[in-house]
């Protein structure tokens, strides 16, 4: 499409880390965000059937990559890093994309970090945080106007926080509207674990629509560390994909995308439905198992 849509040279898409074309390849340890990605994009389209260990939920599914800013200085005073994020959103309305995935977020909340690792501005004043939230609501508002088109799965997050909380805000995780799937964490596949909420997920009545499995996937990787248990920060000296080059994850970043892809094969089978993604939405809700505890 290269300059037709105002990103020169603007081929497989685009990375607003850089205001580029390209997107990095290096290990792990220098910049997570790249494995980050990688098993995200792996979840939704691996291609099974070719002795590579791993496959994704649709397997022919085209992905666009778009790649913001991993800042974690999210706060009022910061926009770096809503900035990469907000324009990634708005990048994916104007290429008319189908379903957008969102695997990133950060808090704003009233409550103490605790033993949290997720990004957010915590513990603010009653007036500071509705200040906050005010002005973020505003920006998703933007973004989903953009998006008027397309179903949005955003990962809830890995905090066990309830999101129906009045003093949470997470972003963008608290995005309405009827194209939107907030997605929590169930256990593998395995008993006693389906249908189990993640210790780590967060969660929600009114704020979290649907869970999918997020513990303990193997997946595609840049890190090469081998590890089968958890996501590791300390990655491989290597660069590039490597066949044996896969992790064990766990996280509400990977559930995400398995209801991404869910979405890709329900328009697979329903072309019609391409441009309804509230009716797209709702065939996943439909069809979804009530119980999960």
């Amino acid at each position: 499409m290269g300059a037709c849509n105002g990103f020169v040279d603007d081929i497989i898409g685009w990375n607003f880390d850089t205001d580029t074309n390209t997107f990095g390849v290096v290990p792990e340890a220098e910049n997570p965000t790249v494995s980050h990605g990688t098993t995200v994009a792996g979840i939704i389209g691996a291609v099974g059937g070719d002795g590579i260990n791993t496959v994704g939920v649709a397997w022919r599914v085209r992905i666009l990559p778009i790649q913001a800013s991993h800042d974690s200085a999210f706060t009022s005073s910061n926009a770096v890093y809503r900035d990469s994020v907000h324009n990634g959103f708005m990048y994916a309305g104007l290429m008319h994309a189908d379903v957008v995935n969102a695997s990133l977020g950060c808090y704003v909340t009233t409550e103490d970090k605790g033993s949290c690792s997720q990004c957010g501005e915590y513990s603010l004043s009653d007036d500071k945080y509705d200040a906050f939230t005010k002005e973020l609501k505003a920006e998703l508002s933007d973004i989903q106007g953009s998006l008027a088109n397309t179903v949005v799965t955003i990962a809830a997050g890995n905090c066990a926080r309830n999101h129906d909380a009045s003093n949470l805000f997470a972003w963008p995780a608290d995005m309405t509207g009827n194209n939107v799937l907030r997605v929590a964490s169930v256990g593998a596949a395995t008993e006693p674990n389906v249908d189990t909420l993640s210790s780590f997920s967060d969660f929600g009545t009114v704020n979290t629509d649907l869970a999918a499995p997020g513990e303990a996937f193997v997946q595609l990787s840049f890190s090469g560390s081998g590890s089968t248990t958890v996501c590791s920060s300390s990655g491989g000296s290597g660069s590039g994909m490597q066949p044996t080059d896969f992790y064990g994850c766990s996280g509400t970043s990977f559930s995400s995308p398995m209801v991404a892809g869910a979405i890709a094969l329900v328009l697979s089978a329903n072309p019609s439905l391409k441009g309804s993604p509230c009716a797209l939405a709702d065939q996943v809700l439909r069809n979804a198992d009530p119980d999960v505890g």
